[in-house]
């Protein structure tokens, strides 16, 4: 087990590349993960087993997945347990993917204020293949201009224990454009 506080992947400037590899273990971050920090930089979680929990104590509790650049988180027959909220392509020009695959588990906590933001400024992308995603209140690019992509594809499992909003804060000039594609799968939003 390797206990730490905060980790950034791809921390500033062009061409910066940070990437954590699992194969197996626990990894326990007490505070913020962000990936794809700053501008022109890359973020990557690669996991093939194990279990990645971030508890996000304090009041730098978050997960970004393509802060202000690119992030992409692979949970492939492992396990990750977000505490706080979870934003993919947090910014303006940035971009994040998250694949949860081959009996993989994604769980964000339901607390009153978590929200798991798909393309929240930027371009982001969750895929759920083969694998179980659970979470709280979900907006799938929720502001103008964002781009967000949900698809749940053949033995995919997604609980949302809350509203499950698409394309929802949109202008006259820049819409917000959210996504929800089902090729396969069960969908549930409980909103309890």
């Amino acid at each position: 087990m390797q206990v730490g506080g905060s980790m950034i992947l791809g921390e500033s400037f062009n061409h910066s590349q940070g990437t954590l590899k699992m194969n197996g273990g626990l990894l326990k971050l007490s505070s913020f993960l962000s990936l794809g920090e700053g501008l022109g930089s890359t973020g990557i979680v690669a996991m093939t087993g194990g279990d990645l929990v971030v508890t996000n104590s304090g009041t730098n509790g978050f997960v970004r997945v393509g802060n202000l650049g690119q992030g992409q988180m692979l949970v492939s027959n492992a396990t990750a347990s977000i505490s706080s909220e979870l934003s993919i392509a947090d910014n303006s020009g940035s971009g994040g993917m998250v694949w949860v695959t081959d009996g993989g588990r994604l769980t964000v906590a339901p607390n009153t204020t978590n929200v798991t933001r798909i393309g929240n400024y930027g371009f982001g992308q969750m895929i759920v293949s083969n694998a179980t995603v659970v979470l709280p209140d979900v907006s799938v690019g929720p502001h103008p201009s964002s781009i967000g992509a949900f698809t749940m594809q053949d033995g995919a499992v997604a609980v949302i224990a809350d509203d499950l909003s698409i394309g929802r804060f949109g202008d006259p000039v820049n819409s917000a454009q959210g996504n929800l594609l089902i090729t396969g799968g069960h969908l549930v939003v409980t909103n309890s």
